[in-house]
C-alpha cells in the first residue's frame, strides 16, 4: 500500500511539474496613453518565435487603448496585454496592487498576425503587472502613500541594458501645447500657461497684445474673445508634466473647461472631431480611482479625445449666463504628440494648431522626434521621461518579458532615445542641461 501511494504521489507531482512548466506567462501592461503607440510597436518587434497574433479596440493599433499579443517566446505560450488608462492611473494600479481602471481583453478575444480591431472582448480585470509612465514615481502622489484604505509601495524599475541611463528609463516623451480650430493665437510662454490653468480663462489680448482682444462679457455673450483651458484629469502623467513644466507643480489644482453639447445644466462631453460645441462649463467633478476631484479641476480620461474634442467648432458655443455670458471663444490644451499630431492640419480652419512654448515650436508633425534638434538639445524643454516601473516580487517569468519590451522601446521604438537626447533633466519639469 505504502509503494502505491508512493507512486501516485509521484505522479501527481510529476503531472504538476509538466502543467507549470507548460503554464502561459501574462505580461499585463497599464499606465501612460501618450506613449501606447510606441509601447505597441515594441511589444510587436521583441523577440517573438513566430509573429505574433494580436487584436484591439478601436481602429487603429497606435491608438488602441487596449489590445492583446499572442504567441510563443522561446518556446512559452505568452499572452501580452495593455490599457491605458493614464500615467498616473497606472502607478496606482501597480504600486497599490489594484485592478486596472480599465479592464484588459479576454483570452478568448479574436486575434490574427495581421491584427483585428474593433474588439470588445474586455473584462480581464486582473491586476496589472506593469505600468508605463511619463513621470518618475517619486512625482506621483500614490508613491510611499496611504490614501484611504490602500498602502502605495515603491515600484521596482525595468532592465534596459543600460548601465548608465537612468533606471527604468526607456525614452523621452515630448508634449505641445495646441490650440483649438479657429483659433488666432500662436504662441504661450510658461507664465500665460500658468495664469490659464490658475484661473481658467484669460482674455485673449495676453496672448495678442492687442488692446482690441480684451475680452468682455455680457447678457448678450460678450465679443468672444477669451482663451479656455483644457486638459486631462489628475491620472495622467502629461497632465502633471505639463503642470510641472509650467512651473505650477505636478500636483497642482487647477480649472479647465469642458467642450461639451447638451445644455449648461446637463453637458455632454465632446469626443469626436468636426463637433460643433454649444456649451462650455467647468469640467464636472467626479472620483476617479476612489479619488473625489472636484469641480474644474477634473479632465478628459483620454488625450486622443481631448485632442478630437477642440478640434471643433467652437463660435456659438455659451459659457456663463446674465451679464456674465461669452459666446464664442477658443481653448487650450497639452498634448502628447501621438494625440495632438493626427488632429494637427497645418490650417487653423480645419485642425487643430501646435503653439510654440516660450517661443519655440516642437513641430515635425508625424516626423521622426529623434531629428528635432530644438528637442534634443535643449531649446524646447516641454517633455518628460517615459518609465516602465513593474511590481517587486513579480515572477522571473514575467519581470524578462518586461525587461524584453523595456529594451525594445530603449533602443529601437521609443518616440525619442535616449541615445538621441544630448541634454537632460533630473526630475519632471526640472531645469533641461
Amino acid at each position: 500500500m505504502k509503494s502505491i501511494a508512493s507512486k501516485l504521489m509521484l505522479g501527481a507531482a510529476a503531472f504538476a511539474f509538466i502543467g507549470s512548466a507548460h503554464a502561459a506567462t501574462y505580461l499585463r501592461l497599464t499606465g501612460s496613453s501618450a506613449y501606447r503607440s510606441a509601447v505597441h510597436t515594441a511589444i510587436r518587434n521583441i523577440a517573438w518565435d513566430a509573429a505574433p497574433s494580436y487584436a484591439y479596440t478601436g481602429t487603429s493599433l497606435s491608438g488602441a487603448s487596449q489590445a492583446i499579443f499572442h504567441g510563443n517566446i522561446a518556446g512559452v505560450d505568452t499572452y501580452i496585454k495593455t490599457s491605458w488608462t493614464g500615467s498616473e492611473a497606472g502607478i496606482q494600479a501597480v504600486a497599490g496592487d489594484l485592478p486596472a481602471s480599465a479592464s484588459f481583453l479576454q483570452d478568448s478575444t479574436t486575434t490574427s498576425t495581421s491584427g483585428t480591431p474593433s474588439v470588445t472582448t474586455n473584462g480581464d480585470t486582473t491586476h496589472p503587472d506593469a505600468c508605463m509612465s511619463d513621470t518618475f514615481q517619486a512625482s506621483s502622489v500614490f508613491y510611499n502613500s496611504t490614501i484611504g484604505s490602500v498602502t502605495y509601495g515603491t515600484l521596482a524599475t525595468a532592465n534596459t541594458g543600460s548601465g548608465t541611463d537612468p533606471a527604468g528609463v526607456v525614452g523621452v516623451v515630448p508634449f505641445k501645447f495646441c490650440t483649438s480650430r479657429g483659433s488666432v493665437i500662436t504662441d504661450i510662454t510658461s507664465q500665460l500657461a500658468q495664469n490659464l490653468y490658475s484661473s481658467g480663462k484669460v482674455s485673449l489680448s495676453l496672448f495678442t497684445g492687442n488692446s482690441a482682444d480684451v475680452g468682455t462679457k455680457s447678457s448678450g455673450g460678450g465679443n468672444g474673445k477669451w482663451i479656455f483651458a483644457t486638459g486631462r484629469d489628475p491620472d495622467s502623467g502629461t497632465r502633471l508634466t505639463a503642470l510641472a513644466e509650467i512651473g505650477l507643480g505636478g500636483q497642482s489644482g487647477v480649472t479647465q473647461f469642458q467642450p461639451s453639447t447638451g445644455t449648461a445644466g446637463s453637458p455632454v462631453q465632446v469626443t469626436a472631431a468636426g463637433t460643433t460645441i454649444t456649451v462650455n462649463v467647468p469640467f464636472p467633478a467626479g472620483t476617479i480611482n476612489g479619488i473625489a476631484i472636484g469641480t474644474g479641476n477634473n479632465g478628459y480620461s483620454s488625450g486622443g479625445n481631448l485632442a478630437k474634442a477642440i478640434n471643433g467648432n467652437t463660435t456659438g458655443m455659451v459659457n456663463g449666463a446674465g451679464s456674465n455670458k461669452i459666446t464664442g471663444g477658443s481653448y487650450v490644451a497639452y498634448l502628447g504628440t501621438s494625440d495632438a499630431d493626427p488632429q494637427i492640419t497645418g490650417s487653423a480652419s480645419t485642425g487643430i494648431v501646435e503653439l510654440s512654448y516660450n517661443g519655440v515650436t516642437l513641430g515635425n508633425v508625424a516626423g521622426d522626434y529623434n531629428t528635432s534638434t530644438v528637442l534634443t538639445y535643449g531649446k524646447y524643454t516641454f517633455w518628460g521621461y517615459e518609465h516602465m516601473y513593474y511590481k517587486t516580487g513579480l515572477a522571473t517569468t514575467v519581470t524578462d518579458v518586461a525587461d524584453k519590451v523595456a529594451k525594445q522601446l530603449h533602443d529601437t521604438d521609443a518616440v525619442v532615445k535616449l541615445s538621441s537626447m544630448k541634454v537632460s533633466r533630473t526630475t519632471d519639469g526640472a531645469v533641461v542641461q
